[in-house]
């Protein structure tokens, strides 16, 4: 459980087979993103005050600062376990930050609010680590599953 986490989740994010571009698009995506920030995220981190100017012209600096204010301290990922701070924040990055703090709740046993905070916390620590991972991997195949454009099941 440790802020260097946060640069792994970074890495990964922006693999060269994953969000790794200053300006791209993603396989099936129909709009474009830069470091994989979508505009209305990035609007919503330049109201907030998180950044400044276009996401034209984002650097990685600017969207590493999002995604640690918008995805990474939302879950309290620093507080969470190895290995499910990095699901957690995948998790939020692909669905949102609610729709991961309710996956993990949902599966633990906390309240469903989509804010982690102490319970949250208090019961993902008394989960299995593993176990949590698995489901939370589980879940979101399960949600992906649902999507309009999902592959057909085998």
């Amino acid at each position: 459980m440790t802020a260097s986490n946060f640069a792994a989740a970074l890495d990964f994010i922006w693999g060269p087979t994953r969000d790794g571009h200053q300006d791209d698009s993603a396989p099936g995506e129909t709009f474009r993103t830069s470091w994989g920030m979508k505009q209305m995220t990035w609007d919503a981190a330049v109201a907030d005050g998180i950044v400044a100017g276009d996401l034209a012209h984002a650097t990685k600096d600017q969207c590493a600062a999002i995604y640690r204010a918008r995805y990474w301290n939302a879950l309290h990922c620093s507080s969470l376990p190895d290995g499910v701070d990095l699901m957690a924040f995948n998790d939020a990055t692909l669905c949102g930050p609610g729709h991961a703090a309710r996956l993990m709740q949902r599966i633990v046993g906390a309240q469903q609010d989509g804010a982690v905070g102490p319970e949250t916390l208090r019961k993902v620590g008394s989960f299995g680590v593993r176990a949590l991972i698995d489901r939370i991997a589980a879940g979101d195949l399960e949600y992906f599953m649902t999507l309009h454009n999902a592959p057909p099941t085998i």
